[in-house]
């Protein structure tokens, strides 16, 4: 069983779970960053090498085998997954192959089990259209964000410090969506009623331009977003 489980041929049986896709140095981290999250949450990490790379973790699970196969997918119980992310695979030297197997794999994940809220990272931005086709929740321009990031540490001291802490968990503040409070009829009834309790009103969806908006009434459909610690968070969320 050990050796089945170290050469990635057992099925995971568990649910709930986190699946990352194709192993590199940034599924290390997002596997640091879940466990983070979520320290009970466990992690199927399918990838085409034929051994575990984190073998002496016992909450993190590997299946060896194609991602796009219906058949690898439901060794990792893809129906009973929470979430799936696909990372590009550097393995491969052109960036358009690189997005054309994570494609690949999301449609797959997709037609199987719609009901997974998927992440994937792509490489070439031209190729966002293709991915919004096939209904993939959420996209990262890997390259892209990298050199943002790049420039504007370098030209405005300090801008990266902040966006850093916002997406690690390890430490400080973070941004957590919170349920609409039927007592808010506007969204500077929400910024107020938020304030008051140590949260900033960030964005409603990726609009973060509410602070501009705050006599405008809150749609029914409205995704708000904050920055506050986890207890003011949990405090919130009630």
């Amino acid at each position: 069983m050990q050796r089945r489980r170290g050469a990635g041929t057992l099925s995971f049986r568990g649910g709930d779970h986190v699946i990352l896709i194709n192993w590199s140095k940034k599924a290390q981290a997002a596997v640091d960053e879940v466990l983070c999250y979520s320290p009970k949450c466990h992690i199927v990490i399918i990838d085409e090498t034929g051994s575990h790379p984190l073998e002496h973790m016992d909450q993190v699970h590997f299946i060896s085998g194609d991602a796009s196969s219906d058949e690898i997918l439901l060794k990792a119980n893809i129906y009973g997954a929470k979430a799936a992310i696909v990372f590009g695979d550097t393995r491969i030297d052109e960036t358009s192959l690189i997005d054309g197997k994570s494609l690949l794999i999301a449609s797959s994940i997709e037609r199987i089990a719609p009901q997974v809220h998927t992440t994937v990272e792509i490489m070439q931005e031209k190729n966002i259209q293709n991915f919004r086709h096939v209904h993939v929740n959420e996209f990262v321009l890997s390259h892209d964000a990298i050199s943002r990031l790049a420039v504007r540490s370098a030209l405005q001291e300090g801008n990266s410090e902040v966006i850093t802490q916002l997406l690690s968990r390890q430490y400080g503040d973070d941004i957590y969506e919170i349920p609409l409070n039927s007592t808010w009829e506007t969204y500077g009834d929400a910024f107020q009623g938020l304030l008051r309790q140590g949260a900033t009103l960030l964005s409603d969806r990726s609009d973060l331009s509410i602070n501009r908006k705050l006599n405008e009434p809150i749609p029914k459909d409205a995704r708000l977003y904050i920055v506050s610690d986890e207890e003011t968070y949990q405090r919130i969320k009630g």
